[in-house]
């Protein structure tokens, strides 16, 4: 077998994502043949080298893919319960499986549990933008605004979102039914993009993943995904790869980086401009040159007037103050000698 990468061939062991096997590097927690190495790009030959995490072997296991629909109160972590996990079916018994997909405790719907970390790589990571799909009960009725405001981007605390796919299924008398698509899997963000815009999310459920549909599933049910499913889930992510393309989610991220480093801050700014940040610290700096200069001007136009009547009424104060001394001596008593007797 040839080399991977260290962290590439933690997660194909079942170990994490990728991201967490960098992590688990990091923190100096992986030996290779007996040495701590902290480079997630060291190259491994899985047949020949030793890896081991907390001191336990890694070796390549079967992978499997699993689709479950995750009722309401159960969690996506590893820790707590009840888990998402714990609804495998017993061929998957002392795997190490973790979850695509996270949904918080009180939504519900498509979670894949699998132990394949290149396929969690591909599906999680906001650079290949896999669409998720959800159905949301939200509390009133949305406007034509507040759905274009959804579609182009809300300002959220970590900066704005690159904009939902959004459709209106149905309406009642006090809720409205939406079909939200995103790209990105920022945290609760379909709760805190209606939250911010005056809509109260009531229900949500997460119907597709990718080409992969919940369909009719029940809450609590898993199923196992076909081999068709697995391959194009892998094509849906990797299109972007073969096509060159820079992500919306991306493109995004990188203006708002842009555009944070604006004088002001992001908060009061309407949207995010695609000139580069060299040209805001530009323009910032001519800006604080122009009024310094500007400064300089008015005090030198001011300064020869202030100074003028300063030195006259200086010149002219100097006699007075010598003669007021004689006046309050007088008003004390006593002439000239009136502050001596003091």
């Amino acid at each position: 077998m040839s080399s991977q990468r260290l962290h590439k061939f933690m997660a194909s062991c079942g170990a994490g994502s990728r991201r967490e096997c960098e992590t688990f590097i990091a923190d100096g927690r992986v030996e290779v043949n007996g040495d701590v190495v902290s480079t997630p790009g060291t190259l491994v030959d899985p047949d020949s080298d030793d890896v081991k995490l907390d001191g336990q072997r890694l070796r390549a296991q079967r992978l499997v893919h699993f689709l479950l629909h995750k009722p309401r109160g159960v969690i996506c972590s590893s820790r707590g319960a009840p888990r998402a996990i714990d609804y495998a079916p017993p061929e998957a018994a002392g795997l190490r499986l973790f979850t695509i997909g996270r949904l918080d405790v009180e939504s519900e719907g498509a979670i894949i549990l699998t132990n394949d970390g290149e396929l969690t790589h591909l599906v999680s990571h906001p650079r290949f933008e896999v669409q998720k799909t959800y159905r949301v009960d939200v509390e009133g009725h949305p406007t034509d605004e507040v759905l274009r405001k959804m579609r182009d981007g809300v300002w959220l605390s970590e900066g704005k979102t690159s904009g939902a796919k959004v459709k209106l299924i149905k309406r009642t008398k006090q809720r409205s039914t939406l079909e939200v698509q995103l790209k990105e899997g920022r945290h609760r963000e379909v709760r805190r993009i209606c939250a911010r815009l005056g809509h109260e999310v009531k229900r949500l459920v997460r119907t597709r993943i990718g080409p992969v549909e919940l369909g009719r599933m029940v809450a609590g049910r898993v199923r196992k995904l076909t081999d068709e499913e697995i391959a194009s889930l892998r094509d849906s992510a990797r299109v972007l790869i073969r096509l060159g393309t820079t992500p919306t989610s991306m493109k995004v991220a990188e203006e708002q980086r842009h555009h944070n480093k604006r004088p002001g801050g992001s908060r009061g700014a309407r949207g995010v401009s695609k000139r580069p940040a060299s040209d805001f610290s530009k323009k910032a700096g001519k800006k604080k040159t122009t009024k310094r200069k500007a400064t300089k001007k008015k005090t030198a136009k001011r300064g020869p007037a202030k100074g003028a009547g300063t030195k006259r009424k200086v010149s002219k104060r100097g006699p007075v103050r010598k003669a007021r001394g004689p006046s309050r001596g007088k008003r004390s008593g006593g002439g000239g000698g009136g502050r001596r007797g003091r």
